[in-house]
């Protein structure tokens, strides 16, 4: 009897697991077409008590990078960008993507000026493609696609309304940027990824689109499911574009102003990662001197581990040349 009350318990167990459908992983990686906080001085502004970009905006105690836009009480202030959005593959995508809330301050019980939320809109080319209101002080995410735009030199413009009164309309904007997502194949694929942007498409065919950071390197299969693990509803597609490293020189020169035949110099290149995401050891990014011989070491050196923004300096020790005899 007891033996029969277990299949049967373990049967109902087994008969209520959910299944989830198949997954799809799509990778590749996301590259950044323009970053408005970056490029904040080549934008029109007008119509705004107060525009301005800053690295430290707070809203519900939690500090983003931004623009922070206060409209007047009439007309609707607006940010205005010209954006060049490159001819995509047929798997590609152009989002944009930011988060929005009321700067830290606002004071709900102002009951002479009391907050009335702002009304806050993104428009390219003067149409309105999203439009949202917001009246508390907490960021939330937000992206726009792009894609259609491919090939096309846009106008991008972040508007704000008072809708009433602009007390208190201090609507931040966090890192509103606009991202190529690049789809990778074979070799080209990522293997392990830092951060990046994450592209679901559950079983209703709902898509969703935002950034993700991660404390370490993880691969990249490996965080798709956890993503899928964690979604609400069951996904049947993710795409996981990671934010990647891009190391630019900056300058290659001898340590001395001086050459003398026959003595041994130095020869030092320093180089910054301009990209969104750490360069790794995973990545063996590496330089390499050449047209002149090395007094001892190898010719390409390990630019090791560099954070976004972050600069280094490699340096080789070359052999002089002979003195020419006369």
């Amino acid at each position: 009897m007891a033996t029969g009350f277990l299949a049967i318990c373990v049967g109902l167990l087994f008969g209520a697991r959910e299944e989830r459908p198949h997954l799809e992983l799509t990778c590749g990686y996301a590259e950044t077409i323009s970053a408005l906080v970056d490029e904040f001085d080549s934008a029109d502004s007008v119509n705004t008590l107060d525009t301005h970009a800053s690295h430290a905006l707070d809203s519900g105690g939690v500090t983003m990078r931004g623009i922070f836009q206060h409209p007047l009480a009439e007309g609707k202030a607006r940010l205005s960008y010209d954006v060049a959005i490159p001819t995509l593959g047929d798997d590609d995508r152009a989002v944009m993507l930011f988060s929005a809330g009321l700067r830290d301050g606002v004071d709900f019980s102002d009951a002479e000026r009391a907050p009335d939320g702002v009304l806050c809109g993104v428009e390219v080319d003067g149409f309105r493609l999203l439009e949202f209101t917001v009246g508390d002080t907490q960021w939330r995410p937000f992206a726009v696609d792009l894609t259609r735009f491919s090939g096309a030199t846009i106008r991008l413009t972040l508007a704000t309304d008072a809708d009433g009164t602009s007390n208190y309309d201090w609507l931040a904007w966090g890192d509103p940027t606009v991202y190529h997502l690049r789809t990778a194949t074979g070799k080209a694929r990522p293997t392990r990824v830092t951060g990046g942007v994450a592209v679901t498409l559950d079983a209703l065919e709902r898509t969703d689109i935002r950034p993700f950071r991660l404390e370490d390197a993880r691969p990249v299969e490996e965080t798709g499911e956890d993503l899928a693990a964690s979604s609400a509803t069951p996904l049947t597609g993710i795409g996981i574009y990671a934010f990647a490293p891009q190391v630019r020189i900056q300058s290659v020169a001898s340590a001395s102003h001086l050459l003398f035949a026959g003595k041994d110099y130095e020869v030092r290149c320093t180089v910054e990662n301009v990209g969104s995401a750490p360069v790794e050891d995973f990545h063996h990014v590496k330089l390499a001197v050449s047209g002149a011989a090395l007094r001892r070491g190898r010719a390409d050196r390990n630019v090791g581990v560099l954070a976004p923004g972050e600069t280094t300096t490699v340096s080789w020790l070359m052999r002089g040349a002979a003195r020419r005899e006369t």
